[in-house]
């Protein structure tokens, strides 16, 4: 018997039914499972503690979902249940119903009767699979000892790639004779950032947003994100809330953390999400009881443009109505615009940087975090420059579109260090940086535009964190 962590048997090979199911566990790395020892499953049992498995004995079989349950959500591993067919199996379900909601990949593996007493009032004979028909992702049921190994495999399989539980159903008889099995090796998903067009949908919301706040869900601790929805909330200098019961999504010890939402959550996370323009829901379902009114506030922003990221795909849009879906893995969306993708920055935006840069009044912060959205992607701009006269400030469109691109490091040099600053069409020296850059400043003309002098662009970028080689 193959332990944990060892050389696992190749091809096919002789064995029992209940070699092949403790294999398959061994394969997908299991090693503990949580209990009560019962008749239906003696002779698998038997061997788990050869194969490196541990039985975590409980009191009560709700326990022990509940225990595995908690086990997947820390591991981010397959929690595993078992227990005696009948009641011991009933007493599992709502526990197995909380996993679901909680995305938690267990695993319940569910001996029932046997083949020859089914129908006839065997052994503690109850229906099984329709209990748990409405709150598991697969169910599998064996009806040959040959197929054994292959539904435990796939339920363990798909309790990872669609995130929730699985139910393992096993004839007690079924564990029991001779076969000849080969013994499968775990198929893992790699989990993308979403599709492409969902993407670009929200990138456009939030380069247009004037007060977005992201929601921090379970996906982030599952998806081991947390690092990454950090650098998310960063770029985008966005409040985060965490979604109700995972305040361990975002440290509290952030500066942009404003505290959970949902029953007893926090004032300040309540109110800040009545303001927002625009909302990034990652990794949350956003379900009802996290998104109630609290503390006398219905604080939903009803006209608020909703971004959900969920990795199944069934979650996006069931609860709240959403602007834009992305169906993809949490940490790999807070991270896919890091790579050289189209952005598009509005007239406003260019104006913070403008005001900014210019020492006049604008959203310096905004501006810091439009750069970093910038940076290494390809941005257009819908121009805008600052029109001033005493000490009225505006901003006026140009319908000329521009792109700002990543530098080398000497093109910038030169750019940024030139005698003489470059128009808005750029040169063969500038490459185009697409910010535009008048000549001089008429200050007897009240229509006079100002472009971002050189040296106050040179602060931004050094701020915002680019590279920029110093003037030799």
């Amino acid at each position: 018997m193959s332990k944990s962590g060892a050389n696992l048997p190749t091809g096919p090979q002789k064995m029992t039914p209940s070699e092949a199911f403790v294999e398959t566990m061994v394969a997908n790395k299991v090693k503990d499972i949580f209990g009560i020892m019962g008749s239906a499953f003696m002779d698998a049992m038997d061997i788990f503690a050869p194969a490196g498995i541990r039985l975590i004995p409980v009191v009560h079989e709700q326990g022990a979902a509940h225990m595995a349950d908690g086990y997947a959500r820390v591991s981010g591993s397959h929690g595993v249940v078992i227990g005696q067919n009948g009641p011991g199996i009933s007493n599992c379900v709502t526990a197995i119903a909380a996993a679901y909601w909680a995305h938690s990949p267990v695993v319940i593996i569910t001996p029932e009767t046997g083949t020859m007493g089914m129908g006839l009032g065997g052994f503690q004979e109850a229906n099984q699979l329709p209990m748990f028909e409405e709150f598991t992702k697969y169910q599998g049921h064996v009806n040959n000892p040959k197929r054994m190994a292959e539904f435990t495999g796939r339920c363990f399989d798909r309790a990872l790639s669609e995130m929730g539980p699985t139910q393992l159903n096993i004839p007690r008889d079924y564990f029991y004779g001779e076969i000849e099995v080969e013994i499968p090796q775990p198929n893992r998903l790699d989990r993308g950032p979403g599709g492409e067009k969902s993407l670009d949908e929200a990138a456009e919301l939030l380069a247009n947003a004037k007060f977005p706040v992201i929601i921090s869900g379970g996906g982030v601790v599952m998806g081991d994100a947390v690092e990454e929805c950090k650098a998310f909330a960063e770029r985008l200098g966005a409040p985060v809330v965490n979604s109700y019961l995972h305040n361990d999504s975002f440290p509290a010890s952030h500066p942009l953390w404003c505290g959970p939402l949902g029953y007893q959550g926090s004032k300040a996370a309540m109110k800040l999400m009545a303001q927002a323009d625009v909302v990034v829901a990652l990794g949350s379902r956003l379900g009802p009881f996290g998104t109630l009114p609290q503390h006398g506030m219905d604080y939903w922003p009803k006209n608020a443009k909703i971004i959900q990221i969920d990795a199944d795909n069934k979650m996006l849009g069931l609860v709240k109505k959403i602007s834009v879906g992305i169906c993809g893995d949490a940490k790999a969306a807070a991270v896919a615009k890091d790579h050289p993708e189209a952005w598009v920055i509005g007239s406003d935006q260019v104006a913070d940087l403008c005001g900014a840069a210019i020492g006049k009044p604008g959203n310096f912060e905004r501006a810091m975090a439009q750069l970093q959205l910038m940076r290494g992607a390809t941005v257009t701009f819908q121009t805008a420059l600052c029109l001033m006269h005493g000490d009225v400030e505006t901003t006026i469109n140009i319908p000329t579109e521009v792109t700002f691109r990543k530098l080398s490091d000497d093109v910038l040099e030169a750019y940024l260090h030139a005698e003489e600053p470059y128009d808005c069409a750029g040169s063969a020296k500038s490459e185009g940086l697409g910010i535009s850059l008048l000549e001089s400043i008429k200050s007897d003309d009240p229509t006079a535009l100002i472009g971002l002098p050189l040296i106050a662009l040179s602060g931004l970028l050094r701020d915002a964190g680019f590279v920029i080689p110093a003037k030799k």
